[in-house]
């Protein structure tokens, strides 16, 4: 326990250059570690989210890093896990010792602990140590002073009492830096199963990583044991160009007594004492000539005595809970059973048990979990059984709502955007938070933080269902404070990946946008035909530039968007092949702009640089090139919406044409690969029928059940997309294609449309096709004078004479097509549309 009160200060040191005032901490001391932590040494600062790191004693820092070593963060998934003997086995013959460190069950539970540093020591003389103002600063304000704090040792998989590193760097945490024990929690990566490593990041962007090496324990008596882990840290910040490693050794020797003994005898009923050494060694990141001159041995030296006592607290719900099981036990236990949950019903009944557990800190840990799970794909049950748990978590958040903190506040909201369920109590809470942040003290959003600032942003844009003056007034305060944030420190834009500069585009589009092109914004990518393509009338054939776009903008959120449209251009302009921005981003960022319908001089220049960067990587064949359907199409329709209709127009629609034609070939090629493989399989099975007798003769009275080989072709059957096939381009999404070609001004090529004609021809057998989208697209052929050909003509009205006049008006998007008549009249128009394809040919 005490190596992870010396981390604290290396970390401290090393994020330094990020001070901001914080609550001076408790005067307490350096905690010895209950297993090893981590050490180091030294005054530095460190902050929970809502105080940002302060100008805190490196040495102070360094206890909440070395606690990392013994008490460390949420579990996750780790290859020990998985198999726990084979690990054990390779890390024992590795010389690296006990995959963990063990003591006895009557270990198990939460401990308070006295902590005194005893001696400082410097085997080698003040010459060798690297900093001696760490030595001098223990020698006068740690020696002989107390330190209380808590450790805890929980149950692994296999069965073994360990120490609880999450619970033990919490606790360090919260008694030297006041940071409250679920925000660092959430803030490390540990597993109780796998727990060599651990890491830790902390506010400002430093990062803390903890590996252990080696680590042995000898027993010494039925009441006497001795643990030893060698450990490196590697502490990084971005205020350092280069990481800076640590190396330590944590030898503690433990004596205990019986629990009623203790109590009877004098000592405040102390179970357990301890005496810790801490020593720490230089490492090629120091001097090398002396690590050299070391030779292998420590150069400072630090003796702790620790006394281990139960809790008031626990000694009183021992009747109640079973045995050793503390509460923080049971509820770190809960949450690793949710954690490995599988299935939906699993995570429930893991609720179920722990139903009294589960507080604020604990739900925001789940609610993280399951964004995690979702961006990974791997979030288990239905749409509704995610929405029935998201909102029974929410319940255990909800009474905290008018206390919770911004950051709190940010992650939830997060977390319920990234899983993606909206529902009426979203909504609701969208409203309520938005009401209560505008009703606080001026000043209130200078608190929030970059994160903060985009994660609720990314949330009102991916949930909100229901504008309302209050939520567009919080909305556009968001933006506003973001905007503040960029131009007072121009490195915070910088770091934006394009998944952010998308997210937050969307977020103005939901929050500011034409109502339905804001919704098709964000789905663009996740749809086979883009959004906007449900009635392809002669409607598109007139389109108007930013036909249904919001209108005037707010101030600040036009300033933003031409700020995000200069970075953005900025980072495209060189048309590098390397740039992060995936084709999803692309399109998502275009149709943001385009549901906004803005369209200013620093637009314009974004949206050229856009389209020579689309067209570059088309062009050579990149492997992040545009190249869905619905991405080729959205892109299109966003140019087309915004009628930036510039130099470079030309070569984007050659480019996507060209695009959309190599898909439609592949996609040709597979569909003949599969049907010859479907008739070779047949062929399999069912032998080929003997030839015919040549005699006549013996054709006469052909015995009662034998058929004569059918002369016709089989008929073909509509085959199912294989895996890792093109997606084909749907018959709204043709629409959508030539409608934005005319809406720009160009005609598109007949290659293009004869390379199309055989996936519409297929989704006209496989009913793929409504009769709307067949009606508005012989409306857009006729518009280009282009016949694909008489029988795909006739195919197209046949379909529209087909579909039910009753479900045509049903549809969603058709212009004309509601009201009585409007199917007639959408008729009438194809029928007129196919008799000019035809040339006045009967149809």
């Amino acid at each position: 326990m005490q190596a992870g009160t010396r981390l604290v200060a290396d970390v401290a040191s090393t994020g330094s250059a990020v001070r901001q005032p914080l609550p001076p901490p408790q005067r307490q001391r350096r905690p010895p570690a209950a297993c090893c932590p981590p050490q180091a040494a030294d005054d530095a600062p460190c902050s929970s989210a809502q105080h940002q790191p302060a100008s805190l004693p490196r040495r102070r820092l360094l206890v909440a890093a070395a606690a990392t070593l013994s008490a460390a963060a949420l579990p996750r998934s780790a290859a020990a896990s998985k198999l726990p003997a084979a690990v054990d086995r390779a890390w024992e013959g590795l010389g690296g010792g006990p995959a963990d460190l063990v003591f006895p069950a009557q270990f198990l539970g939460v401990w308070d602990v006295d902590s005194v540093l005893r001696r400082v020591d410097l085997p080698l003389g003040p010459e060798l140590v690297p900093d001696m103002r760490v030595v001098q600063r223990a020698r006068q304000e740690d020696l002989d002073t107390v330190v209380q704090y808590q450790v805890a040792f929980l149950r692994n998989a296999r069965g073994e009492v360990v120490p609880d590193r999450a619970f033990n760097t919490a606790s360090l945490m919260n008694t030297y830096l006041g940071m409250p024990a679920a925000e660092v929690r959430r803030r490390i990566a540990w597993n109780e199963n796998d727990p060599n490593l651990l890491e830790m990041g902390l506010p400002g962007g430093m990062q803390v990583s903890t590996r252990v090496t080696r680590r042995s324990e000898e027993w010494q008596g039925e009441d006497r044991l001795s643990t030893s882990e060698y450990f490196q840290q590697l502490i990084a910040s971005p205020s350092s160009p280069q990481p800076k490693v640590k190396a330590s050794q944590c030898f503690t020797k433990y004596h205990w007594r019986p629990e009623a003994e203790a109590a009877a005898a004098a000592g405040g009923g102390v179970q357990v004492v301890a005496t810790q050494v801490v020593s720490d060694y230089l490492t090629a990141f120091d001097d090398p000539a002396m690590m050299m001159q070391a030779g292998g041995k420590p150069v400072v030296v630090y003796t702790y005595s620790m006394a281990f006592r139960r809790p008031a607290a626990a000694a009183e719900a021992d009747a109640a809970e079973p045995a050793g099981m503390n509460p923080a036990i049971a509820q770190r236990e809960a949450l690793r059973l949710f954690f490995s949950a599988t299935t939906i019903e699993a995570q429930q009944r893991v609720l179920d048990e722990a139903a009294s557990l589960v507080d604020l800190g604990t739900s925001l840990q789940l609610l993280c979990h399951m964004a995690e799970q979702a961006q990974r794909g791997l979030l288990p049950g239905t749409l509704h059984e995610q929405a029935a748990l998201l909102q029974r978590l929410h319940s255990a958040i909800e009474p905290s709502l008018p206390q919770l903190s911004p950051q709190h506040l940010a992650t939830a909201l997060w977390a319920y955007a990234t899983i993606g369920v909206a529902a009426d109590w979203t909504d609701t809470l969208l409203q309520q938070a938005a009401e209560r942040e505008m009703a606080a003290p001026a000043g209130r959003l200078t608190s929030y933080n970059t994160r903060e600032l985009s994660s609720l942003l990314f949330a009102y844009g991916r949930l909100l269902r229901r504008r309302t003056p209050e939520v567009q007034a919080y909305g556009a305060a968001l933006l506003q404070e973001l905007l503040q944030r960029w131009r007072s420190l121009p490195y915070v834009k910088s770091a934006f990946s394009s998944t952010d500069f998308a997210d937050l585009a969307e977020a103005c589009a939901a929050l500011f946008g034409a109502p339905d092109q804001a919704a098709s914004s964000s789905s663009s990518g996740d749809s086979n035909s883009s959004g906007g393509s449900g009635g392809m009338t002669d409607a598109y054939v007139g389109a108007v530039a930013g036909e249904g776009a919001a209108g005037q903008l707010p101030a600040e959120v036009a300033e933003l968007l031409d700020e995000m449209a200069y970075e953005v251009r900025r980072q495209l302009a060189n048309k590098s092949t390397r740039s992060p921005w995936t084709p999803r981003d692309l399109v998502r960022w275009a149709r943001a702009y385009a549901a906004l319908g803005h369209h200013t001089p620093k637009a314009a220049q974004m949206l050229d640089s856009l389209s020579s960067f689309c067209v570059q990587r088309i062009r050579s064949r990149h492997l992040n090139c545009i190249s869905r359907p619905a991405d080729l199409t959205g892109l299109l329709e966003a140019y087309a919406d915004l009628q930036h209709n510039s130099v470079v127009v030309p070569e984007l629609l050659s480019a996507v044409d060209d695009q959309v034609r190599r898909g439609a070939a592949a996609e040709q090629e597979q569909e003949q690969q599969a049907l010859e493989a479907a008739a070779s399989a047949a062929a399999a099975v069912d032998p080929p029928a003997a030839p015919l007798p040549t005699d006549p003769a013996a054709s006469v009275g052909t015995p009662p059940g034998i058929s004569q080989p059918s002369t016709q072709a089989p008929q073909q059957q509509p085959t199912q997309p294989l895996p890792g096939r093109p997606e084909a381009l749907s018959v709204a999404g043709v629409n959508s294609l030539l409608a934005s070609h005319l809406r720009l001004g160009y005609a598109p090529s007949p290659l293009l449309l004869h390379s199309l004609a055989p996936q519409i021809r297929r989704q006209l057998a496989a009913g793929a096709c409504t009769g709307p989208e067949a009606a508005g697209l012989l409306q857009l052929l006729a518009a280009v004078q282009l016949n694909p050909g008489d029988s795909l003509v006739t195919l197209l009205l046949g379909r529209v004479a087909d579909t039910n006049a009753q479900a045509a008006e049903g549809s969603s998007g058709v212009a004309g097509s509601s009201g009585g008549g409007g199917y007639a009249a959408l008729r009438a128009a194809a029928e007129a549309a196919a008799e000019q394809l035809l040339g006045g040919r009967s149809t």
